[in-house]
């Protein structure tokens, strides 16, 4: 027979639920929605001490006796409150779980993480949806796994400290949703964290790796067959950033069971994840996807270029080289003579990006040649729409993302006069934030955050400007955008340049009039890394990806190295008017 505690557990749960389903359907505007968060987490604090209550009052009835000043424990994490007074809240929630979960995938992967967020952002009303199972079921699909599609809430389940969330998307010739994933999560402290996702048909499912397994490349990915004529993508990618890894694509209609192997790339993060997706017959886009975590040993992060012998990427006499940072000599050619005019190198991975203009509107074009092959091949990567020339690109850390910033050739006869123009290789998808007319106009390059989502620039607005964020692929307007920097001011000088390093840091490279200063900005606040004296102009940054290692170009030709310490050094014998390391 279900005992008083058990029925009065059985109660408070279900009750708690429907306030909760019903809460789920108000969309609060304003700051209405941190100061909800702030009275549920007070309310979870008073229902906590309310289930002891209730059994002391069932106790006391079935007794005949008043019992006082005892607590009952309610059951499995709330045994941390019995020792604690009616009526003296703590400063932070208690914890639910006892430690934190091992699988957890998203959106953080350590308690530290958790622990940061918990702690400084939680409080003021920053992400928090990551206090919504929903929420972060969509912001790790849509997001992180580039699915943009897969955005519908079919079906959601709670239970205690554990929710699934069911997403799917709408197919062409269809009137509602088809669910495609269903994504498993647990509850540490206010924290919602995704540890897998499963087929809702039980269709497509993964057997290896295990769960939680050490992969290193190449991994075997593979499970039993299912369907008639199905192909599965197979993909192996860090848990800490939306970083595509490695793929590969198999069969796994044939009867028997399917597998692959996935070559994929050496990660400085310690949590990674398989995903495998169907695709579906009637438009290729995902029909089911499942996933797992991983564990990768780390590989070591790079310190930056050694303080002799290190190589710079510039253009010198028509042609991509590497020099010697030392002595500023040329160590080798990347691209042949005469092959166009190039200009602004890039290097991102193993690939040097630059622009080739071949002459007339639309002839240019962004490039890349690899750094590892012994006689490098120049490869297009992409070019602007007709009517437009390349300004300014910024390719993503995984060189998966890239953003071209196009200008009208002729601003009369082609609207709008600028564009900054976000393609995901891997997706297809392509999105364009519209400039309708100059001023106001992105300035130089762009820079990817660490996300793959969201692009920072310096957009000029007269003789001001603004360090603009943008969400690359839902940004419609130059004005749909946030401050990248929100402390930086006139004072830092007017920004040339920018580049974000692979710890979101975003760096501005500005001219003050008296001095080229170079600022670094993590969180929103900003810290001067060095200056060079005098009334030089910068325009070109370049940074490595732990931000240990700067260089700076100025308009005359002068690269600068900063080695993360004291004065920045000009390379002797090296002018370019462009550097990259």
């Amino acid at each position: 027979m279900m005992g008083e505690d058990a029925r009065d557990q059985q109660v408070v749960d279900r009750l708690r639920e429907a306030l909760q389903d019903e809460a789920r359907t108000v969309v609060p505007a304003g700051d209405g929605l941190s100061r909800i968060q702030q009275r549920v987490a007070a309310r979870r604090f008073r229902l906590r001490w309310r289930r002891p209550a209730l059994a002391l009052a069932a106790a006391a009835a079935v007794a005949g006796v008043v019992i006082g000043g005892i607590a009952i424990a309610g059951g499995g994490g709330d045994q941390s409150l019995n020792t604690k007074p009616l009526g003296s809240p703590t400063a932070n929630p208690p914890v639910r779980l006892a430690t934190f979960p091992a699988d957890a995938i998203f959106p953080f992967t350590s308690t530290a993480a958790e622990a940061q967020w918990e702690q400084q952002d939680y409080p003021n009303g920053h992400m928090p949806w990551v206090a919504s199972p929903e929420g972060v079921a969509t912001s790790w699909v849509t997001g992180y796994l580039k699915q943009p599609s897969i955005d519908h809430v079919t079906t959601q389940q709670h239970s205690g400290d554990a929710a699934t969330v069911t997403l799917g998307r709408t197919p062409p010739g269809t009137a509602s949703p088809t669910a495609v994933t269903t994504v498993h999560l647990v509850r540490y402290r206010n924290a919602w964290l995704v540890t897998g996702a499963t087929d809702p048909a039980n269709q497509l499912q993964l057997t290896a790796p295990a769960q939680g397994a050490l992969a290193t490349s190449p991994v075997t990915v593979g499970g039993p067959g299912f369907g008639v004529d199905e192909s599965v993508t197979a993909q192996v990618r860090d848990a800490a950033t939306p970083q595509l890894l490695g793929h590969a694509q198999v069969a796994a209609g044939s009867g028997g069971p399917w597998s692959t192997t996935v070559s994929f790339a050496p990660s400085s993060h310690r949590v990674g994840v398989v995903v495998a997706i169907a695709g579906s017959a009637i438009d290729g886009k995902p029909a089911r996807l499942v996933a797992e975590q991983v564990h990768f040993r780390p590989a070591p992060v790079s310190a930056g270029p050694p303080a002799s012998g290190s190589v710079v990427y510039g253009v010198t006499d028509g042609r991509l080289a590497a020099f010697n940072a030392s002595s500023g000599q040329v160590s080798r050619y990347l691209t042949a003579p005469n092959a166009g005019q190039l200009s602004d190198p890039q290097l991102v991975g193993d690939r040097v990006y630059f622009r080739q203009a071949a002459g007339g509107c639309g002839g240019d074009g962004l490039m890349s040649v690899s750094i590892s092959d012994q006689s490098p091949t120049v490869t297009a990567v992409a070019h602007p729409a007709a009517g437009y020339k390349l300004t300014g690109y910024a390719v993503s850390a995984d060189g998966n993302d890239i953003a071209l910033v196009e200008e009208a050739c002729d601003p009369q006869a082609t609207s709008p006069q600028g564009r900054i123009v976000a393609f995901d290789q891997q997706t297809q998808q392509q999105h364009a934030i519209a400039f309708p007319s100059y001023p106001p106009a992105p300035i130089a390059d762009p820079s990817w955050e660490p996300d793959g989502r969201h692009i920072d620039v310096f957009v000029r607005t007269g003789m001001q400007g603004e360090l603009a964020r943008y969400d690359a692929f839902a940004a419609n307007s130059w004005s749909d955008s946030t401050p990248a920097c929100q402390g930086f001011d006139e004072a830092g000088g007017l920004p040339q340049a920018v580049r974000v390093d692979g710890a979101g840091t975003l760096w501005i490279a500005a001219q003050t009039g008296t001095a080229m200063q170079v600022t670094r900005c993590a969180a929103g606040k900003p810290t001067v890394a060095f200056s060079v004296p005098g009334n030089g102009t910068p325009t070109d940054l370049a940074v490595t990806g732990n931000g240990s290692h700067v260089l700076l170009t100025d308009a005359n030709g002068g690269v600068w190295r900063w080695d993360g310490n004291g004065a920045a050094s000009r390379i002797s014998g090296l002018t370019l008017p462009a550097a990259t390391w």
